[in-house]
């Protein structure tokens, strides 16, 4: 009788293991998980927070001091920690230029297009163009670390 009332027992606790285990298994997929891109290398990613709308994450900047960054999601192209900030970057929608040549971490909010862009010492700034939708096509460049266009 002893043996038969242990394998219930043992039977029991696995049953209750195995349960607990699918529970956890099924209750893993209800966060949302992080959307990918380049941030997530230079972000804290163990305490962000993702949802179907945003991202919220400390992020290092280029000085190598971390900043608190949000970005409202949906992002159609490539998302990246820009010196701390997090931004949806245009990608293959940015607006044509030989600044693609010397400046990154390039976006589009509002009619604002905004880069980090190379000066003359070599060093990355940002910079911004507002109304870079009346550029001439194909004529938005860097000037010193400067986005400049033909209207």
């Amino acid at each position: 009788m002893r043996s038969v009332t242990r394998f219930f027992a043992v039977g029991l606790v696995l049953v209750l293991l195995v349960s607990a285990g699918l529970f956890v298994l099924t209750n893993e997929g209800l966060a949302d998980p992080c959307p990918s891109g380049s941030y997530q290398r230079s972000c804290n990613m163990r305490s962000a927070t993702c949802t179907s709308s945003s991202i919220t994450a400390s992020c290092k900047r280029m000085n190598g001091d971390w900043k608190q960054s949000s970005l409202s999601l949906p992002c159609r192209q490539e998302i990246s920690n820009c010196d701390g900030t997090l931004r949806c970057l245009c990608g293959s929608d940015c607006p044509t230029g030989s600044y693609n040549q010397s400046c990154w971490c390039c976006y589009v909010q509002g009619s604002t297009l905004g880069c980090f862009c190379k000066n003359k010492k070599g060093k990355s700034v940002p910079t911004t163009l507002s109304g870079y939708a009346s550029c001439r096509s194909n004529t938005i460049w860097n000037d010193n670390g400067r986005l400049k266009c033909q209207r």
